[in-house]
């Protein structure tokens, strides 16, 4: 039987596996006891595909390879070429369709990370560490942001409970100060006219 083998990105033809921490946190949300191989149907479905998608890629290569055949044209040499090209956006489809249907799953708030495409490494696991390390600083930052929000919050609420008190002692102030010019106290007519009648009632 043929097996293809490819000097660059040789990583393409290994159909991956669920990483372990990412199982076992499966797992733990589903309260499941299931093997890797089991623990989600949808998965287990995907990777099979996965495996049929690869072995479609091994006739295409073996054409790609025969680069001494006289009979192949240019035509032939191009329809190749387009056919691995398909192959690989089929093959990429499936894989993030598999990395979704896990991330929402166990980690729904994190699932934009999909769209990167600087952060995947490749190989036998379906995120691999450079994901799962981007995961951890992004999980990190947000607990950082959801803690600092939080005691904003509490400081805001409790500023709030103080400040009606506040300031009913500025309007007190505010009213003798105000009355104050040069050293003198200005004296309105209304409290002239109640201390007036404060007098009288004491005289009577």
């Amino acid at each position: 039987m043929y097996k293809p083998t490819l000097k660059r990105k040789a990583n393409i033809l290994i159909n991956p596996s669920l990483d372990e921490s990412v199982f076992l946190r499966l797992r733990t949300f589903k309260g499941s006891h299931a093997t890797k191989a089991n623990i989600d149907p949808t998965e287990k479905t995907l990777r099979k595909l996965s495996f049929k998608i690869l072995d479609l890629v091994k006739p295409l290569l073996f054409l790609a390879g025969r680069r001494k055949l006289r009979r192949k044209s240019k035509s032939d040499s191009i329809a190749i070429k387009i056919a691995l090209r398909l192959w690989a956006t089929l093959l990429r489809d499936v894989i993030k369709t598999r990395r979704h249907n896990i991330l929402s799953q166990v980690y729904p708030e994190f699932t934009g990370l999909l769209e990167r495409t600087d952060i995947w490494s490749g190989g036998e696991d379906l995120f691999g560490r450079k994901f799962l390390k981007h995961l951890v600083g992004e999980a990190r930052s947000q607990a950082t942001l959801e803690g600092i929000s939080k005691r904003n919050e509490k400081a805001g609420s409790e500023n709030s409970q103080q400040a009606p008190s506040t300031s009913r002692e500025k309007n007190a102030d505010s009213f003798f100060n105000s009355r104050s010019r040069n050293g003198y106290v200005s004296v309105s007519p209304f409290f002239l006219r109640w201390s007036n009648f404060a007098v009288f009632r004491c005289l009577a």
